[in-house]
């Protein structure tokens, strides 16, 4: 029996919550594997309660999840296909990150405010790449539901320091084409993680928190 779309919304908006680092880093998609195998043995986040609540409900097959958790491939694949491919890039290189096999400067953040614009029926007219030193950074020229418009530019780091850093830079290249003063968003994503938005000359917000801030603005 296939979920319900209420527990389907939920479960969405539970591993937003982990793959964006709400709770202090971003859970790569081996860890959320195991985050949802935890929750329906002993539930304690709201998702797993949920859970818990539809088998009782018999809104949901049990049965057909556990036998998902048995095969962890084939589930891998489903949530592959579930949040799109590019959630692929993006865990993988948070992994090599985690085990220092990539720059934290260089992690992909791109598929994941593109993801997030769409779930908040944001639409992305403009992507202009930023050529950075050695790198490439993407302010997208995004548009809320009432018809708002707003820049994003994507930023990371090692610390929040330092991708508050590259974002500056990545702003500096950008400004000359910010003829009609929009306001900007610098996007960051950082071992550390800290806070939710940062309010200035130049505004920053947590890849985490993004989803938040579109809501506010729609």
């Amino acid at each position: 029996m296939p979920m319900n779309p209420t527990f389907s919304a939920a479960l969405t908006s539970a591993i937003d919550e982990l793959m964006l680092g709400k709770y202090g880093r971003p859970y790569t998609l081996v860890e959320v594997i195991t985050w949802l195998f935890n929750q329906l043995v002993y539930p304690k986040h709201p998702i797993g309660k949920s859970f818990e609540m539809s088998i009782k409900e018999e809104e949901v097959d049990s049965n057909n999840f556990l036998e998902l958790l048995k095969e962890p491939k084939k589930l891998r694949k489903d949530l592959e296909e579930f949040l799109s491919p590019g959630i692929l890039n993006y865990s993988t290189s948070l992994e090599h990150a985690m085990l220092d096999q990539l720059p934290w400067s260089q992690l992909p953040l791109e598929f994941m405010m593109v993801w997030i614009f769409g779930r908040g029926r944001w639409t992305v007219e403009t992507a202009k790449p930023l050529e950075l030193d050695n790198f490439k950074r993407v302010a997208f020229f995004t548009k809320s539901p009432s018809g708002k418009t707003i820049v994003f530019i994507s930023a990371s780091g090692e610390t929040d320091r330092e991708a508050e850093a590259q974002g500056k830079e990545a702003y500096e290249i950008f400004e000359p084409q910010n003829t009609e003063k929009l306001p900007v968003y610098v996007v960051t994503l950082s071992k550390e993680n800290q806070g939710n938005l940062k309010k200035g000359n130049l505004n920053f917000v947590k890849l985490h928190y993004l989803s938040h801030l579109i809501l506010s603005k729609s």
